[in-house]
């Protein structure tokens, strides 16, 4: 019997291979950052250094929440996945029933 909830499997589950690949560049790009503002104790010790390293900090931070919200909606996707697959096993399983 086929599906009758109606979800594309295979296009969430391209989309959230997506998703994933976009988080992994959203953090090699994090790590650059963090990298480079961590060898700026090196060169820039001033007051003015700490107070640029402390708003890069503050941005890394929105790296890291804008990160995890990717991923977030991600695993979204996948339970959305699951819940119509639920669905579809319950309606199905009832046709069957009706069937008879």
């Amino acid at each position: 019997m086929e599906k009758v909830a109606g979800v594309h499997e295979q296009r969430i589950n391209t989309l959230t291979l997506e998703i994933h690949d976009y988080a992994e560049r959203i953090n090699v790009i994090y790590n650059q950052l963090r990298d480079l503002t961590h060898e700026t104790n090196m060169y820039f010790k001033s007051e003015l250094g700490n107070e640029f390293r402390k708003k890069c900090n503050l941005s890394l931070d929105e790296f890291s929440k804008i990160n995890k919200n990717i991923l977030n909606y991600a695993q979204s996707l996948v339970n959305a996945k699951s819940k119509f697959n639920r669905i579809d096993d319950a309606a199905i399983a009832i046709l069957r029933r009706t069937d008879v």
